[in-house]
C-alpha cells in the first residue's frame, strides 16, 4: 500500500511537467502512439530521459507515460490488444527512476470518444479504463491520476472502475473557463461527482495560471478535499502552424506561491511546461507548510449546465416531394467554373418551368475545382424556388470545416444533404497538388456525424444550435451487388433518410 497520502499530510508535493509534447520535441516524432514509446528500445530510453529530467528539476510525483493508453486511443494505431502491456511497462519504466524517493502517478487521460461518431454506454466506458487501470496496478503506480477530465460521463466511468483497486485517486478537471469546462460542465458539478466516488485530492489543469487559481478558488469552496494545480506554460499561441507556449520558466515560482496561498497540496505543470518550469516550483515547494484544513459549509449543486433546448424539428422542402410526389425528378446541376453563374441560374429557372421538382449540386465531382456546393445550392433554390440537395463530401474539408459548413448550410435554408464520402484527389486535376482529408473517413460517419448536429451536438459532444437537416445517401446498383447492400444497410442505420442512384435503363426501352 502506497504511503502517498500520508506523505501528503506532512508536506506539498510538486508534479511533473508535460510529457507527451516533450517526447515529441526530443524524438521528432509527433505522427506515431506515444504511450507505444514505452515498448520500443529506441524511444524507452528517451521516456525514461524526460522522467529522469524531471525528478532532477525536484519533482516528488512523476507521471507515467500512458495518458491515451487505453482501448479506444490506442485502436487508432492498430495497438488495442496492447493495452495492458503499455500500461505495465510505462510504469516500470517510471518506477525505475523514480525509486523509493518519488511517487510513481499512474496517468489516465479522458477516451475523447468521437461524439457524433459512435454511440458508447457507460458500462462499455468502465470496462475501457478498468482495463488500463489494470495495466498500471500490475506495474506497481502508487496512485492513480485522472487528468484533463471534461466530460463527466466519461469521468464517472473512470471512477467506477478505479473502485476496484486500493490505489489513492487523484482526480483533475481540465479545460475549465469561467467555471465550465467546454461541454458546459461546472466544476461544482465535478466535485460533488467525484466526491461520491471517494477521490482523495481534487483539482484542475490544462489552462493558463490565472484560469486554474480561478478555479482552484471554486473548487476550495466546495470541498474539503486536498486540492492539486497544474497549469500550462501560458495561453497556447500558433506559430507556423503549430501550437507554442510562451510563459518563461521563472514565473511558476510565482505561480507555485500563489496556488499553495490559495490552499493547494500538489502543484504541477501541464502543456508546455519542461523540467526548468517544475524546478522553480520546486523551490518554492520546499518553503512551503502544507495548507490548513478548510470549513466548507453544505453545497448542494443540481446543476448548471448550459443546455440548448431542442425546437421543433422543422420538415424539410425535400422531405416532403419525397413523401408526395408519386414520380420525384431531380436534376443533377453543375456550377461551370469558367462560365458565367448566370448561365447556371437561368438554365435552372428553364429546368423549373419544366416541372422538375428537386435540384441537387454535386461537392467538387471527379476530385475538380467547381463553384462552392453551397454558395450553388443556395442561389439555384432562393432563384428557383425549387428545393435543393447539396452533396457533401467526407473526405474534402477536416472535421472543424465539415461542421462549420452545415452550420452554415442550415443557417442558409439548405435543408438536405446528400452525404458521399468523396472522389480521391488522385482522380482529379489536382492530383499533384491536393490531398484527402482523413478526419470524416465515410459516407457513414459524414450521416453520423450530421445525426449528432440535428440534435444539437458537435463531434466532441459540445452543445451547438440544433439543425434540422434531411440527409441522404448515395448507392450503386452497378457493383458487385451484395458488399453495395451491406454497406446500404450500414448509411440506413446512419442516418440516411432517403437513397440517390445512378441513373438505370431497362435496354429494351432505350
Amino acid at each position: 500500500m502506497s504511503n502517498f497520502l500520508e506523505e501528503l499530510k506532512k508536506r506539498v508535493m510538486v508534479t511533473d511537467g508535460a510529457l507527451g509534447t516533450r517526447l515529441q520535441a526530443l524524438t521528432g516524432n509527433s505522427q506515431s502512439c506515444i504511450d507505444g514509446f514505452n515498448l520500443d528500445p529506441s524511444y524507452s530510453e528517451i521516456v525514461s530521459l524526460v522522467h529522469r529530467s524531471y525528478v532532477d528539476a525536484g519533482a516528488d510525483i512523476i507521471f507515467t507515460n500512458t495518458y491515451g493508453a487505453n482501448g479506444i486511443k490506442l485502436d487508432r494505431y492498430a495497438r488495442k490488444n496492447q493495452v495492458l502491456a503499455i500500461n505495465e511497462e510505462g510504469a516500470r519504466l517510471a518506477r525505475k527512476v523514480a525509486g523509493d524517493s518519488v511517487f510513481v502517478a499512474g496517468s489516465i487521460g479522458p477516451l475523447e470518444r468521437p461524439g457524433g461518431m459512435e454511440a458508447h454506454f457507460e458500462e462499455k466506458l468502465e470496462e475501457v479504463f478498468q482495463e488500463q487501470l489494470q495495466g498500471l496496478a500490475n506495474g506497481g503506480v502508487d496512485l492513480f491520476v485522472f487528468e484533463t477530465f471534461q466530460d463527466i460521463v466519461e469521468a464517472r466511468a473512470a471512477l467506477s472502475a478505479a473502485q476496484n483497486f486500493d490505489q489513492p485517486v487523484v482526480f483533475s478537471i481540465g479545460g475549465v473557463t469561467n467555471g465550465r469546462t467546454s461541454l458546459g460542465t461546472t466544476v461544482e458539478e465535478f466535485v460533488v461527482m467525484a466526491s461520491g466516488f471517494g477521490v482523495d485530492v481534487i483539482g484542475v489543469n490544462c489552462r493558463g495560471a490565472f484560469d486554474i487559481l480561478e478555479s482552484v478558488e471554486r473548487i476550495s469552496q466546495t470541498t474539503s478535499l486536498p486540492l492539486i494545480a497544474m497549469p500550462n506554460a501560458g495561453s497556447p499561441e500558433i506559430d507556423r502552424g503549430r501550437v507554442a507556449y510562451r510563459a518563461e520558466p521563472h514565473f511558476f515560482k510565482d505561480y507555485a506561491s500563489r496556488l499553495f496561498e490559495a490552499g493547494v497540496s500538489i502543484v504541477g505543470g501541464c502543456c508546455g511546461t519542461g523540467p526548468e518550469h517544475i524546478r522553480q516550483m520546486a523551490e518554492v515547494a520546499v518553503n512551503t507548510k502544507p495548507p490548513a484544513p478548510r470549513a466548507v459549509s453544505n453545497v448542494r449543486v443540481i446543476s448548471h449546465s448550459t443546455v440548448i433546448e431542442p425546437g421543433p424539428v422543422k420538415v424539410s422542402q425535400v422531405e416532403q416531394v419525397f413523401k408526395e410526389v408519386p414520380f420525384v425528378i431531380s436534376v443533377e446541376m453543375r456550377a461551370a467554373r469558367a462560365g458565367a453563374f448566370s448561365d447556371f441560374i437561368d438554365a435552372g429557372k428553364a429546368l423549373a418551368r419544366q416541372g422538375v421538382h428537386l435540384f441537387d449540386v454535386p461537392d467538387n465531382a471527379g476530385a475538380k475545382v467547381t463553384m462552392d456546393a453551397m454558395v450553388s445550392a443556395f442561389r439555384l433554390q432562393e432563384e428557383t424556388h425549387i428545393p435543393t440537395i447539396m452533396h457533401l463530401s467526407a473526405s474534402h474539408r477536416n472535421l472543424i470545416a465539415t461542421q462549420s459548413y452545415l452550420l452554415g448550410c442550415h443557417e442558409c435554408g439548405i435543408q438536405s444533404v446528400l452525404a458521399v464520402t468523396g472522389d480521391h484527389p488522385n482522380v482529379g486535376d489536382h492530383d499533384k497538388y491536393a490531398s484527402r482529408v482523413n478526419d470524416i473517413k465515410s459516407s457513414v460517419n459524414l450521416l453520423k456525424l450530421i445525426g449528432g448536429l440535428n440534435r444539437g451536438k458537435l463531434f466532441n459532444g459540445s452543445e451547438c444550435q440544433r439543425t434540422s437537416i434531411f440527409a441522404g445517401a448515395g448507392f450503386n446498383p452497378m457493383r458487385n451487388l451484395t458488399p453495395q447492400l451491406k454497406w446500404l444497410e450500414k448509411k440506413v442505420d446512419a442516418g440516411a433518410k432517403f437513397i440517390y442512384t445512378q441513373p438505370l435503363y431497362c435496354e429494351d426501352d432505350v
